[in-house]
């Protein structure tokens, strides 16, 4: 009886190094969600300094962990707090881009409109999650071609909140980006 269990285990434990070497070899691959939660609060008003936000994703632990195994952006989310302080609603938009514009006429020329048609009442306040943003979602592809090449280039784009009307002055606080990205071994 003894015998035949040492023989078993023995066959047992073989067995188990085999698969874990397998399981060593195999290709595996997984999303993961960078969260990007250290960005400023924006500030946008009519006949002012135009205000963006830089996506720095080199000093993102998350991204920085899993950037040389990074296939693709799958998803991109928002999440935010607007204030409106004009006496009309405002409709509001968040542009993306690879450069830094200092102007809402360069942006709505050169960047990509990624989300429009976040209304904001008249003197009120609006949030948004990231699940309500993609019911906003405009130019998907590009803006993950923007976020994609960030990885191979300077790991940076830009974020600008605007909105359709004007005059116009509104506040982004607590401004969140949310990136599934998918990934490799």
């Amino acid at each position: 009886m003894k015998k035949t269990f040492m023989i078993a285990l023995k066959i047992g434990l073989g067995i188990f190094a085999l698969l874990m070497m397998l399981g060593n070899n195999c290709i595996t691959s997984g999303n993961i969600v960078v969260v990007i939660d250290n960005l400023p609060d924006l500030v946008g008003q009519t006949n002012t300094t135009f205000d963006s936000s830089p996506v720095d994703l080199e000093n993102n632990s998350d991204w920085k962990d899993h950037r040389d195994q990074l296939n693709s952006v799958d998803d991109i989310g928002f999440a935010c707090k607007i204030t409106n302080h004009e006496s009309s609603v405002a409709t509001g938009q968040i542009w993306i881009s690879e450069k830094l514009y200092s102007s809402p006429a360069d942006v709505r020329t050169s960047a990509v409109k990624i989300l429009d048609g976040i209304a904001i009442p008249a003197g009120g306040i609006r949030s948004i999650e990231w699940k309500e943003s993609a019911d906003f979602l405009s130019n998907f592809s590009e803006a993950k071609t923007i976020v994609y090449s960030a990885s191979s280039k300077k790991e940076m784009f830009y974020l600008y909140f605007m909105v359709a009307e004007t005059p116009f002055h509104i506040d982004v606080k607590d401004i969140i980006v949310f990136l599934s990205v998918n990934g490799k071994p």
